[in-house]
């Protein structure tokens, strides 16, 4: 009994994490891609 109450408070602490970490990650490509954007217009 107690390790399914266990299991079912990890779930959505790890959903969380994984959603949070996703949002991290496109928003890391997003400021990649206009930083890149940028230098090949200064370099131009």
């Amino acid at each position: 009994q107690h390790i399914q109450k266990y299991n079912n408070n990890l779930k959505p602490a790890s959903l969380f994490i994984f959603f949070f970490s996703w949002k991290t990650i496109t928003y890391f490509f997003k400021v990649r891609e206009i930083i890149i954007c940028q230098y090949i217009i200064l370099k131009n």
